[in-house]
């Protein structure tokens, strides 16, 4: 008997873009819709989320696998960015500066979002999605299934906001906008969002962070921009997997040469998604007797 094993592949990339972006992200233009192009199901949030939210009581898959069999292989995932800026700190008598360095994190928004920093008027701070890259009417008719995918061109925007530079079709308007180019659809499924850090505005170990864009005052973050895809093949070769490529950019005028990523993770390893509240003995532990 062949043993399978559901993977999921994140592939990170980092670049540098310092070009001014006019749209910038907000919590108005979230939506969410599911892959189910092979053997794993899974909700996702154009807000860089994979997996459910507390308090939704919407009907959502949280890593099925194998599909329709009802058992959560993950829970819940979602993408942060961190980087170590140094920022001025005081000025002395002689008019020379002091610097530190402080190392802001920018998260996406989990499974609690009480565990997530909110201002005072309680907007998250952290990455959220861009307009112009799923259709608003979709949005407003179904939320629950209007992130662009592949194979659902009602999903798909009037036209590509990263596509205008094409002298030949700018907009790439009614064509898929895809990883491997105009109209590819290499995979059974592939969904695609952008979103940015332009409400992050928290301030780190007492020190306010310098604007990514000085001529944008009321931006925050550090000036990146998250393009997401998730990729299936229903080919047995790939039947078990899911790929997300994660493009990150930084589009400001910041200066990060020190700059981690990933995910934040919280896994449920063979709990049912329903009739089971057996969640608490599910966690990662290290023994240290038994170095496990």
């Amino acid at each position: 008997m062949i043993k399978k094993n559901l993977v999921i592949v994140l592939i990170f990339i980092m670049t540098s873009l310092l070009v001014a972006q006019s749209d910038y992200g907000s919590d108005i233009y979230r939506t969410r819709n599911d892959h189910a192009g092979n053997l794993i199901r899974v909700t996702f949030y154009n807000h860089g989320m994979l997996g459910g939210i507390r308090g939704d009581n919407s009907q959502m898959y949280a890593g099925e696998w194998p599909i329709n069999s009802g058992m959560v292989q993950m829970g819940n995932a979602s993408s942060y960015v961190s980087s170590r800026i140094r920022v001025a700190s005081e000025v002395d008598s002689t008019g020379d500066t002091s610097y530190v360095y402080i190392t802001p994190v920018v998260f996406c928004q989990g499974w609690d979002p009480l565990r997530f920093s909110h201002d005072s008027l309680g907007k998250f701070q952290g990455f959220e999605p861009l307009p112009g890259y799923f259709s608003i009417a979709q949005k407003e008719k179904d939320p629950l299934h209007a992130v662009a995918m592949s194979h659902q061109a009602y999903t798909w925007p009037p036209y590509w906001p990263d596509k205008m530079e094409d002298p030949n079709d700018p907009g790439w308007s009614a064509h898929w906008n895809g990883y491997f180019g105009k109209d590819q659809k290499n995979s059974d499924q592939e969904s695609y969002y952008v979103m940015d850090d332009y409400q992050f505005d928290k301030r780190v170990s007492g020190y306010s962070l310098p604007r990514p864009l000085p001529n944008e005052r009321d931006r925050g973050g550090l000036g990146l921009k998250q393009k997401i895809r998730g990729l299936q093949w229903s080919n047995p070769d790939a039947e078990d997997c899911i790929f997300w490529i994660y493009n990150i950019e930084n589009f400001g005028e910041l200066q990060l040469n020190q700059t981690v990523f990933g995910l934040n993770v919280g896994a449920s390893i063979g709990a049912l998604v329903t009739g089971n509240n057996d969640y608490s003995d599910d966690c990662a532990t290290f023994y240290r007797e038994t170095d496990l």
